[in-house]
Protein backbone atom coordinates (compact mmCIF):
# COMPACT_ATOMS: atom_id res chain seq x y z
CA UNK A 1 0.00 0.00 0.00
CA UNK A 2 0.66 4.07 -0.79
CA UNK A 3 0.08 5.37 2.28
CA UNK A 4 2.28 2.34 4.18
CA UNK A 5 5.14 3.28 2.12
CA UNK A 6 4.87 7.01 2.77
CA UNK A 7 5.20 6.12 6.58
CA UNK A 8 7.58 3.44 6.56
CA UNK A 9 10.28 6.36 4.69
CA UNK A 10 8.99 9.15 7.81
CA UNK A 11 6.51 11.31 4.80
CA UNK A 12 2.90 12.17 5.91
CA UNK A 13 0.01 11.84 3.59
CA UNK A 14 -3.00 14.33 3.49
CA UNK A 15 -6.47 13.24 1.74
CA UNK A 16 -7.26 15.98 -0.48
CA UNK A 17 -10.71 17.63 -0.50
CA UNK A 18 -11.90 19.79 -2.93
CA UNK A 19 -14.66 20.84 -5.22
CA UNK A 20 -13.31 21.16 -8.47
CA UNK A 21 -14.21 18.24 -10.82
CA UNK A 22 -18.10 19.31 -11.57
CA UNK A 23 -19.09 20.19 -14.53
CA UNK A 24 -19.21 23.89 -13.84
CA UNK A 25 -17.74 26.19 -11.24
CA UNK A 26 -21.71 26.75 -10.25
CA UNK A 27 -22.24 22.77 -9.69
CA UNK A 28 -18.97 23.08 -7.35
CA UNK A 29 -19.90 26.19 -5.63
CA UNK A 30 -23.51 24.96 -4.84
CA UNK A 31 -22.42 21.39 -3.71
CA UNK A 32 -20.44 22.77 -1.25
CA UNK A 33 -22.96 25.33 -0.14
CA UNK A 34 -25.31 21.94 0.38
CA UNK A 35 -22.26 20.60 2.77
CA UNK A 36 -21.07 23.14 4.94
CA UNK A 37 -25.20 25.27 5.39
CA UNK A 38 -26.62 21.93 6.28
CA UNK A 39 -26.25 20.51 9.64
CA UNK A 40 -26.94 17.07 8.97
CA UNK A 41 -25.08 17.12 5.30
CA UNK A 42 -22.02 19.20 7.30
CA UNK A 43 -22.25 16.07 10.25
CA UNK A 44 -22.32 13.06 7.25
CA UNK A 45 -19.69 14.97 5.51
CA UNK A 46 -17.45 14.84 8.63
CA UNK A 47 -17.86 11.67 9.73
CA UNK A 48 -17.27 9.70 6.21
CA UNK A 49 -14.04 12.27 6.21
CA UNK A 50 -13.25 10.61 9.35
CA UNK A 51 -13.86 7.32 8.60
CA UNK A 52 -11.67 7.45 5.24
CA UNK A 53 -8.76 8.98 6.99
CA UNK A 54 -8.51 6.38 9.58
CA UNK A 55 -9.65 3.30 7.30
CA UNK A 56 -6.54 4.29 5.13
CA UNK A 57 -4.41 5.71 7.59
CA UNK A 58 -4.03 8.89 6.48
CA UNK A 59 -2.58 11.52 8.37
CA UNK A 60 -5.07 14.12 7.72
CA UNK A 61 -7.11 16.18 5.21
CA UNK A 62 -6.42 19.22 3.40
CA UNK A 63 -9.35 21.20 2.61
CA UNK A 64 -9.19 22.90 -0.78
CA UNK A 65 -12.78 23.94 -1.58
CA UNK A 66 -12.80 27.14 -3.81
CA UNK A 67 -15.20 29.49 -5.28
CA UNK A 68 -17.67 29.24 -2.49
CA UNK A 69 -20.40 32.11 -1.88
CA UNK A 70 -19.59 35.08 0.08
CA UNK A 71 -22.66 34.22 2.21
CA UNK A 72 -20.97 30.88 2.95
CA UNK A 73 -18.16 32.08 4.45
CA UNK A 74 -19.50 31.69 8.54
CA UNK A 75 -20.49 28.28 7.44
CA UNK A 76 -17.67 27.18 6.13
CA UNK A 77 -15.80 28.45 9.08
CA UNK A 78 -17.54 26.11 11.37
CA UNK A 79 -17.96 22.96 9.54
CA UNK A 80 -13.54 23.56 9.56
CA UNK A 81 -13.99 24.11 13.12
CA UNK A 82 -15.80 20.92 13.82
CA UNK A 83 -13.84 18.99 11.56
CA UNK A 84 -10.88 19.97 13.27
CA UNK A 85 -12.07 19.27 16.60
CA UNK A 86 -13.39 15.90 15.26
CA UNK A 87 -9.98 14.91 13.59
CA UNK A 88 -7.62 16.49 16.58
CA UNK A 89 -9.31 13.87 18.57
CA UNK A 90 -8.25 11.50 16.28
CA UNK A 91 -4.43 12.56 16.42
CA UNK A 92 -5.18 14.19 12.79
CA UNK A 93 -3.86 17.30 11.16
CA UNK A 94 -6.47 19.39 9.25
CA UNK A 95 -4.58 22.06 6.74
CA UNK A 96 -6.43 24.44 4.34
CA UNK A 97 -5.93 26.57 1.06
CA UNK A 98 -7.17 30.02 0.90
CA UNK A 99 -8.00 30.80 -1.90
CA UNK A 100 -9.04 34.53 -1.82
CA UNK A 101 -7.49 36.86 -3.95
CA UNK A 102 -8.12 36.02 -7.78
CA UNK A 103 -4.76 35.06 -9.67
CA UNK A 104 -5.57 37.92 -12.66
CA UNK A 105 -4.92 40.42 -10.53
CA UNK A 106 -1.42 39.50 -10.13
CA UNK A 107 -0.71 37.43 -13.06
CA UNK A 108 -2.63 38.93 -15.89
CA UNK A 109 -4.97 35.79 -16.05
CA UNK A 110 -7.87 33.74 -14.90
CA UNK A 111 -8.17 31.48 -11.56
CA UNK A 112 -7.74 31.65 -7.97
CA UNK A 113 -4.61 31.81 -5.87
Amino acid sequence: MVIQRAHEKQVKVYLVVHNLFYETLEKGKQVASNVINNENNRNVFIQNLRNEINQFSFDGVNIDIENLNLTDRDSFSLMIKKLSDALHRDGKVVTKINNRKPLHSCMGGGGFL
